[in-house]
């Protein structure tokens, strides 16, 4: 059986890179290294089936283009203190 296993969400035997990247398509959103979110974040995905797991061992998630992560607000204020954006 391939596919999200909807109640934990995780990877089984089957579901490969291009299918979970074709979910983000048909889904809408992005595709954020489980090490960006918090573990509230990674439970919301898992419940939603929006969470993989590489053969690796890496996670995943699909998450809304709006959601913003703690390393995204760090790399915006990186950016614009470089660029003498902040007032």
């Amino acid at each position: 059986m391939s596919g999200f296993n909807r109640f934990y969400g995780v990877l089984i035997m089957g579901e490969s890179a291009e299918s979970f990247l074709a979910n983000a398509a048909t889904l809408g959103g992005r595709v954020v290294s489980s090490n960006d979110l918090s573990p509230f974040q990674i439970s919301e995905a898992r419940r939603l089936g929006k969470f993989w797991i590489s053969p690796e061992g890496f996670g995943w998630a699909i998450v809304p283009w709006e959601l913003t992560t703690t390393k995204d607000r760090k790399r915006e204020a990186d950016y614009f203190s470089r660029n003498n954006m902040m007032s």
